[in-house]
């Protein structure tokens, strides 16, 4: 090797050094949060174990869910079309339209039917075996900005989370909502839960590391939400950079603020079935990710 290429090769890892060494200063502030939120729940969210970058069509990833521990489901903002990416072969396996170009924001699998979740509120019930799609009004506007979908197994229900307003029909509700839609007897007009900044800043006063709670992070905007296997939800926000657990009842378990630099748009959550933890980014300037992150305690 010359003098020429050798210079070029040190200064080469000297940069990729000073990168990794960037980047690991810039996580330390989220480190003892992340410990303690890894002890508690066995997911370290500064490492993910897999890293998928996607393909074009996939850059406003939206939402995401598990289909099996291989492949998951897939929306985008606006193309009307359900994406089948294969986690195991790391590419786009099929695609399947279920509507017209519009915006759409969450995706939930039960049974043969997939679920979507338009940003005005309305549901889009896709069957898997007759390829036909049925549309479901909500009460819900585009003033509430309809942003995460989850199967709540346990009530055989859909939860909504909304990003925007928290009332409907022009009331006036503080805080962020999730709304039900109860698979048999329909949409439940009154919140199943509501997380309002007293909730937080009464949370966080229990703490024994207390968070900075800025304006921005106590307005936070949730965009996605999942049920964890043990009953808990689990919400993650962009704007105020939060993942979120609740109990089944609604009180706030952990609230943990998340490294954009592992998290650049996080969008969409879900669960395999062993608990490993799965966050879809949408790409901002670059491309859209989605991220693994195994359970430490589910061994």
């Amino acid at each position: 090797m010359n003098v020429r290429n050798q210079a070029i090769r040190i200064f080469i890892l000297l940069g990729l050094t000073s990168c990794e060494l960037e980047k690991s200063n810039f996580n330390a502030k989220y480190l003892p949060y992340t410990q303690a939120f890894m002890e508690a729940t066995g997911y370290n969210l500064l490492e993910p174990s897999e890293s998928h970058i996607l393909p074009e069509t996939l850059t406003e990833i939206s939402g995401l869910t598990l289909v099996n521990d291989s492949i998951v489901a897939c929306v985008e903002d606006e193309s009307g079309l359900i994406f089948l990416y294969s986690l195991s072969k790391e590419k786009m396996v099929d695609q399947l339209r279920f509507a017209g170009p519009g915006d759409y924001e969450g995706i939930e699998l039960v049974g043969d039917d997939v679920f979507v979740l338009k940003s005005n509120g309305n549901l889009y019930q896709y069957s898997l075996s007759e390829q036909t799609t049925e549309t479901i009004k909500t009460p819900l506007k585009r003033k509430n900005n309809a942003e995460g979908l989850a199967f709540d197994s346990t009530n055989n229900r859909l939860l909504i989370l909304c990003k925007g307003s928290a009332g409907i029909n022009d009331r006036e509700i503080e805080g962020k909502a999730i709304y039900a839609y109860d698979l048999e007897r329909g949409f439940i007009s009154e919140p199943v839960m509501l997380i309002t900044p007293q909730h937080m800043i009464n949370w966080n006063q229990t703490q024994p590391a207390e968070l900075k709670l800025s304006e921005k992070r106590l307005g936070f905007m949730p965009s996605g939400i999942a049920v964890h296997h043990n009953g808990d939800y689990y919400m993650v926000a962009t704007v105020g950079k939060l993942l979120m657990v609740l109990s089944p009842s609604g009180n706030i378990k952990h609230a943990i603020p998340i490294s954009p630099r592992v998290f650049r748009q996080p969008e969409g959550i879900c669960f395999t079935s062993q608990g490993d933890l799965i966050i879809s980014n949408e790409g901002q300037d670059g491309s859209g990710r989605i991220q693994v992150f195994d359970n430490a305690l589910k061994n």
